[in-house]
């Protein structure tokens, strides 16, 4: 059995060594270092010399075929001349020859290898044989003062990033071959001024001349080659391009940020045009769709210089953000529209009037976010989900306020009675309104924020809800009236307002103490009960366990908090304008960051004798006649005192 074993394990020795021989003998031989496989020379390493090398034709005798990986590297060659002979040249042979300028390569390469030149920052020339049919990834990569490359008739395909940051590469002429052109192929070539794809090529993959800031005129010969996304993203000098005959939709950012190009002409079979093709264009004011195009994806307009644009009967499909930002002044979309996505028209600063067709079935709350000059929505009397009286936008049974256009001018509002809920961002940034009356059962979030001329607010029995942020920023609201029927105000909902006395109603179940954050001229609370309650005008959760706002206006000057308050919220005493002392009763256990804040005329803090305060060391900030903080000797005091700058005294 063991000499079984023996004679089992010698023939697999004998069988591993006949398919994986022995590496090569190395040798030298005038400063070259080689070695050989059969009668043929492969150039491992090159003497480093400044000036120019004349590759040797044969060493020791033996033909030179080949030049291994790294055998130039970091050499100090300004040029080099390499015989017929040589067929093969591996990947980042002439990795960071810095001084290497000019290089003819051999007539029967058929390949230049992966990052066979990457690096090579001072070459400017470089000659290929008639025989190169690949450039493999990066070949080029960063040679950022390449100028000329003849492209033989031969190439039939250039990998990614095979002149990735040629900066002074001005022109590349395409033979009737290339079948092939890879993913950031010529990116940041900032020199190209004209491309001509030849027919022969079946697809430019993505982002080829991405950066390419010079390049102004593309021209497609071939009627089917496909495109991958952003292929001309950020060519700013970008003004014209004819695209394939056969080409069936318009890739993602095929355009995106080409801030010159004016025009462009859609091949007929365009039925698709995806996200963000056209995003950017600034320059680009019309374009005609064809009559197959379906839908318009996510942002494919946006921030371009679009004025008008006619949508035809077979549009179905408007992504979000489609046309935000753009100048269009005008829309009226064809029949066939179903939705209407999130801010599809966004910022649309021009846009006056729109018009909602009889089969549109859903409108993203965002749609018309921010357009300014927006005076009138008209819906199509079919249509089955939505209406509209007096420009405004509901749902056909008018239970839903959708959109209130920013620019319409009436001062007053009264909410229609059949309206139950109000939608997120309907009103927001109206500047005409001052008085509104509502009735409506929900406020959605972001609904009135930043209209800087509102100034007063109704808020009527049946209102269950107020949404957060609802209010946010009317700076000129100094009257509000909430029905006792509200339950939930959302966080920061009056936040950054005027309001003078804030009516907590008494049905109240939800709110959190931001609601009223950055009222700077609250005086009060009234109201309360259940589960907040309001006493001397200073808002407290029920139990009186937490002190959730005290009005920056109240006009006191000392104010005890009541022993059962052991939490303090944050914000809770925040820019209050008359206060001089502060009293704390010994329940207090704990303060929250900065929840005395900017108190302009605070002079001291007291802690009665007793009092186990768990944290509060950063309680105070910003109180500038703060002179002394009075209270037992425990660390959260010692250290609130000191980082307030105030003198402490102890109990």
């Amino acid at each position: 059995m063991k000499k079984i074993c023996f004679a089992a394990a010698l023939l697999l020795l004998m069988f591993c060594f006949s398919v994986f021989p022995a590496s090569a003998k190395e040798y030298q031989e005038n400063g070259y270092e080689y070695s050989l496989y059969g009668k043929e020379a492969v150039i491992e390493k090159v003497p480093n010399v400044k000036g120019h090398i004349q590759v040797p034709e044969k060493l020791g005798g033996f033909k030179v075929t080949e030049i291994a990986g790294f055998a130039f590297s970091k050499n100090i060659c300004e040029s080099i001349s390499i015989p017929d002979s040589v067929t093969v040249i591996e990947g980042q042979a002439f990795h960071k020859c810095r001084n290497l300028k000019k290089i003819k390569l051999p007539a029967k390469l058929s390949k230049i290898s992966y990052y066979m030149f990457q690096d090579c920052v001072s070459l400017q020339e470089v000659t290929l044989g008639k025989s190169v049919k690949k450039i493999q990834t990066g070949a080029f990569y960063n040679c950022v003062k390449l100028q000329k490359i003849n492209l033989p008739v031969s190439l039939k395909k250039i990998q990614s990033n095979a002149f990735y940051k040629c900066f002074k590469l001005t022109n590349v002429k395409f033979g009737n071959k290339l079948t092939s052109i890879g993913s950031r192929a010529f990116y940041k070539n900032y020199e190209l001024k004209k491309i001509t794809i030849p027919s022969s090529v079946t697809k430019v993959h993505e982002n080829a001349f991405e950066k390419c800031d010079s390049l102004a005129s593309v021209i497609f010969k071939g009627k089917k080659t496909k495109l991958g996304k952003g292929v001309f993203v950020d060519c700013t000098g970008l003004k014209k391009v004819k695209l394939p005959a056969k080409m069936k939709y318009i890739p993602e950012k095929t355009f995106y940020g080409c801030t010159n190009l004016k025009s462009v002409v859609l091949p007929k079979p365009v039925s698709f045009i995806k996200a963000k093709s056209f995003a950017g264009c600034e320059s680009l004011k019309k374009i005609h769709l064809t009559n197959k195009v379906y839908a318009i994806g996510d942002g494919a307009f946006k921030y371009s210089g679009l004025k008008s644009i006619h949508l035809n009967k077979k549009v179905q499909f408007i992504g979000n953000s489609a046309f935000a930002g753009t100048n269009i002044k005008n829309l009226q979309m064809g029949e066939n529209v179903l939705y209407i996505g999130n801010k599809v028209f966004a910022s649309c600063t021009s846009l006056k009037t729109i018009y909602i067709p009889a089969n549109v079935k859903g409108i993203n709350a965002n749609a018309f976010n921010d357009c300014s000059s927006l005076r009138e929505i008209r819906v199509a009397a079919g249509n089955k989900n939505y209406c509209a009286k007096d420009g405004v936008l509901y749902n056909k049974s008018m239970t839903k306020l959708i959109q209130y256009p920013l620019h319409k001018i009436n001062r007053s509002f009264h909410v229609p009675s059949s309206v139950r809920t109000i939608r997120s961002n309907s009103f927001n940034d109206n500047n005409y309104l001052r008085n509104l009356t509502i009735s409506a059962g929900a406020i959605g979030n972001y609904a009135f924020q930043g209209m800087t001329k509102l100034r007063t607010v109704r808020i009527t029995q049946g209102t269950k809800k107020i949404g957060k942020e609802a209010f946010l920023g009317c700076r000129r609201l100094s009257r509000i009236d909430i029905a006792d029927s509200v339950k939930t105000i959302g966080d920061y909902a009056f936040s950054e307002t005027n309001i003078r006395v804030a009516h907590i109603p008494s049905g109240l179940v939800k709110m959190n103490a931001n609601a009223f954050s950055r009222c700077d001229k609250l005086s009060a609370f009234t109201g309360g009960g259940g589960r907040f309650t309001v006493k001397d005008g200073v808002l407290y959760n029920g139990p009186m366990t937490r002190l959730m706002k005290y009005p920056p206006k109240k006009n006191t000057k000392s104010f005890t908090v009541p022993r059962s308050v052991k939490y303090v919220s944050s914000e809770a005493f925040d820019r209050v304008s008359h206060l001089t002392k502060l009293y704390f009763e010994k329940g207090i256990k704990s303060l929250p960051y900065n929840c005395i804040y900017k108190v302009k005329n605070l002079k001291s803090i007291v802690f009665a004798s007793g009092t186990k305060l768990k944290n509060g060391e950063y309680a105070v900030g910003d109180c500038p006649k703060l002179a002394v903080i009075v209270g037992p000797s425990s660390y959260p005091i010692r250290r609130m005192a000191y980082y307030a700058s105030a003198t402490l005294i102890t109990l």
